[in-house]
């Protein structure tokens, strides 16, 4: 566990146990999971993850993060892209972006309010850049 929070654990995936329960809260929240890679952080209440944010490293792009899904509130997203931001940080990452589905246009305000720069927008989605300082 990294950090402990009013009733809410935040952990980074070590296992591949980690990554099979994160794997099937996307898959029953129809989140859209194609491959998840370190680093992947989630957010467990009671023993039931109620949120993540994952990695795609893409060679020509640089570091893609998601997918970004959360069943709670706001502060639960913002205590895994902390989390998540550490990481990257930690590791000589810059900057990334994020790509969020506009079904989930919630997610979208909360990214915004966290200084995310949007970077381009589609039919469906929309990418953010966040720069790490």
């Amino acid at each position: 566990m990294l950090l402990s929070l009013h009733g809410t654990d935040y952990y980074l995936a070590r296992s591949s146990k980690d990554y099979g329960r994160v794997g099937d809260y996307l898959r029953a929240n129809k989140a859209g999971v194609k491959s998840l890679s370190y680093p992947t952080v989630f957010a467990q209440r009671r023993g039931e993850i109620i949120g993540t944010f994952s990695t795609r490293p893409n060679k020509k792009k640089g570091i893609i993060a998601g997918p970004m899904h959360c069943t709670k509130g706001g502060f639960t997203v913002m205590r895994l892209t902390q989390i998540y931001d550490g990481i990257l940080k930690h590791a000589g990452i810059r900057h990334y972006f994020v790509h969020i589905k506009n079904s989930t246009g919630h997610l979208q305000r909360i990214v915004e309010k966290l200084t995310y720069k949007l970077h381009t927008e589609t039919d469906d989605a929309r990418w953010y850049k966040r720069t790490l300082q």
